[in-house]
């Protein structure tokens, strides 16, 4: 239902404008979409929250705590906070992918930069340390291509702009919400410092290996059959309470895989994920230093974490609708790339033809 999001993308950037438009359209959308996640936070959890937990998903709203420190994770227009995380993500994506681009009206600018401090805020209220991580890393690809890109200083100073508007949304927080901000920064810092005690590094990556192994171990060699660990499998076989228990057999993205499609899908899921990661990157030294150049780094760098590093921690990373419908889109707009610099090229060819010939004597 997904793969024809390629052919649409495909088709957004067979047209420079019609390309520009789109990413614009769909930032300032992500930028309405987080902005109620936004608000969730500031209302303390009080807006559009459910009275009641819903059969199957009892944590619909999730507050963490480390200690005395508790942190509300905001759910959006979604049905957990995890699917606001990955939007936050794809928010983000979006928005600084669409600024390079962004026309040299005021508005279009301002309204650039609006989108990608949205989403920052969004990232840092999230809650979540994986998106905070990814957030973080795809900021920084993002400033580094920016700045290295454009004529005479202009992809430094776009670089520049936007690095202060992330710098300001965090700001604004702490500013705006004292304690919000107050308790996310010690909740990141209690779990990600490896210098503390309270860190999840190691407890991650024993989980995460421990459940891929596992899951492999018990797929066998061909596997427990498509979608035996999917999402929603409570509301099919978890009884009247919806329960989950005992329906999901591992903890990992690439353990699912070996549960479903056991051994033989390890290797040809590996396969995919490797060539698709090696087709869209490839596009990359066709893009080098051109205007679309910063756009496509951003992209693709998204891409391929989302591919080998985020899956790990589950298969509802890529089972995802938010994440994998702009999977697809982004990857199709990234295939489309070449034609558009090819047809660009020829349209610049043509149009010195045409000066040269009216300008020669006759």
């Amino acid at each position: 239902m997904y793969t024809p999001l390629v052919a649409v993308g495909f088709v957004l950037a067979s047209s420079a404008a019609l390309l520009r438009r789109t990413l614009v359209l769909l930032s300032a959308l992500g930028a309405v979409v987080l902005g109620l996640g936004l608000a969730q936070v500031a209302a303390g959890g009080k807006l559009l929250t459910p009275t009641a937990p819903t059969p199957g998903l009892d944590n619909l709203v999730i507050e963490r705590a480390v200690g005395a420190v508790k942190v509300l994770q905001p759910t959006g227009t979604f049905v957990d906070p995890g699917r606001f995380a990955s939007m936050a993500i794809v928010g983000v994506v979006i928005a600084l992918a669409a600024y390079p681009l962004a026309g040299l009206g005021l508005r279009q600018r301002f309204l650039g930069l609006c989108a990608i401090g949205v989403a920052v805020a969004a990232i840092w209220s999230t809650g979540g340390r994986g998106a905070l991580l990814f957030g973080v890393a795809l900021v920084g690809i993002a400033i580094i291509a920016t700045g290295r890109a454009g004529r005479r200083g202009g992809g430094f100073r776009r670089a520049l702009v936007a690095s202060v508007v992330c710098g300001v949304a965090v700001v604004l927080i702490a500013i705006a919400l004292p304690s919000t901000f107050s308790s996310r920064a010690t909740y990141y810092s209690a779990t990600l410092d490896p210098r503390l005690q309270t860190n999840e590094w190691a407890f991650r990556w024993n989980l995460y290996q421990g459940e891929t192994l596992q899951g492999i171990r018990r797929g066998g060699v061909i596997g427990r059959g498509t979608g035996s660990q999917a999402l929603g499998l409570q509301y099919l076989f978890g009884g009247a309470d919806r329960s989950v228990a005992g329906l999901y057999k591992t903890e990992a993205g690439w353990g699912a895989v070996g549960y479903e499609w056991g051994l033989v899908g390890v290797i040809l899921w590996a396969l995919w994920c490797a060539a698709w990661s090696r087709r869209v990157r490839g596009v990359l030294r066709l893009t080098r230093g051109t205007s679309y150049g910063p756009t496509a780094v951003i992209i693709v760098s998204w891409i391929t974490l989302f591919l080998g590093i985020q899956f790990i921690g589950g298969k509802q990373a890529f089972q995802n609708y938010v994440s994998n419908a702009y999977f697809w889109l982004l990857s199709g707009i990234v295939f489309g790339l070449p034609q558009l610099l090819k047809t660009a090229a020829e349209d610049e060819s043509d149009a010195e033809y045409a000066l040269s010939a009216s300008s020669a004597p006759p």
